[in-house]
């Protein structure tokens, strides 16, 4: 049986509304500025945003590197490798009404309520960089044994 391929644009289906939340996490109101950032243009921007097209891989690189937004965050929607920074700015933007539905499902996710404490898996390591936990590792399996399986013993 052949498996089919899913298409790109199914796999980033999203993209538009987490590319549209971090504009506004880091301060771009409009699409003008946000767009001349990254160098592409407005029209592009736009077009990305509302999912006409699936965003370029090269231009998500250039994000990165001058905003420091991962590329899971905009891909799938995983914000592990992004800023505490830049996530409780995404937190804080899911507050304000007509926030991109990313953000507010960040939002919800992480925990709303700035006396809460954190949420288990978001911490900052003793020099004060901020990061996620990593999830302790499972025990691991036994390891099976080498050489014939167990002959079958005849019922009786």
């Amino acid at each position: 049986m052949e498996t089919k391929a899913t298409p790109f644009s199914e796999l980033v289906v999203g993209c538009g509304d987490r590319l549209a939340a971090i504009r506004l996490a880091l301060g771009f109101e409009r699409q003008t500025a946000f767009a001349a950032s990254i160098g592409i243009s407005t029209q592009r921007l736009n077009q990305w945003e509302q999912e006409k097209h699936p965003p370029d891989l090269h231009v998500m690189c250039a994000l990165k590197r001058r905003h420091g937004v991962s590329l899971d965050w905009i891909y799938m929607a995983d914000p592990g490798a992004m800023s505490l920074n830049l996530v409780q700015a995404l937190v804080s933007l899911g507050a304000r009404p007509g926030a991109p539905l990313s953000a507010r499902r960040l939002r919800h996710t992480l925990g709303h309520d700035p006396d809460e404490p954190r949420p288990a898996f978001l911490h900052e390591d003793q020099a004060g960089r901020p990061g996620f936990r990593e999830e302790q590792a499972p025990a691991p399996l036994p390891r099976a044994r080498r050489g014939r399986p167990p002959k079958a013993r005849p019922e009786d």
